[in-house]
């Protein structure tokens, strides 16, 4: 059962906390299945089997629907971009839409379509009437969110754009405030 949920979370596209409750899921049902399987004559065995089972059963459900509702947040971020002053990867932190001049700006782009390998991405932003192409490359992996930190040189109103070809896989926007406001 362990050696299942390893392969499970290691091979998803589950995020950092669900690869845990996966593993931890797995821990919980070989322990509940190993009691079942012992069901020994010792008092207090099969009340104890009894509630290592209830647990694995309500873990279960709880985890299928934090699932359930991670992937449903996940659509209704599809296609935004989402600001923030911290975070690594896909995650945000200290989330914000206005900025500091020279403070760091985190993005974080949640795609309409997951990327495949070998397809050619690319960060544009646009503000000040102008387009600049921040960075382009090739995917060498699938992936569905991708994080990014900018530092724009001047104050105004910009859009951040995720593109694959002329096609926009993500978009936001983020205002860089002047100093002393």
């Amino acid at each position: 059962m362990v050696l299942i949920a390893l392969v499970l979370a290691s091979v998803g596209p589950w995020s950092g906390q669900t690869r845990v409750l996966i593993v931890l899921l797995g821990w919980i049902a070989a322990v509940a299945v190993g009691g079942w399987a012992y069901r020994g004559r010792a008092r207090g065995t099969r009340s104890g089997t009894r509630l290592l089972a209830a647990v694995a059963v309500v873990a279960l459900f709880g985890s299928l629907a934090l699932l359930a509702i991670g992937l449903q947040v996940r659509d209704i971020l599809a296609g935004s971009i989402v600001f923030g002053r911290s975070g690594a990867g896909c995650e945000i932190g200290e989330e914000a839409v206005a900025f500091e001049l020279s403070a760091p700006v985190r993005g974080v782009a949640y795609l309409d379509r997951a990327v495949e390998p070998a397809e050619a991405i690319s960060l544009v932003l646009v503000g000040a009437g102008t387009s600049t192409l921040i960075a382009s490359e090739t995917s060498t992996r699938s992936f569905d969110c991708l994080g990014t930190t900018l530092t724009p040189a001047d104050a105004g109103h910009y859009r951040l754009e995720v593109r694959a070809g002329d096609e926009v896989l993500a978009a936001g926007s983020f205002e860089v405030l002047p100093p002393g406001r």
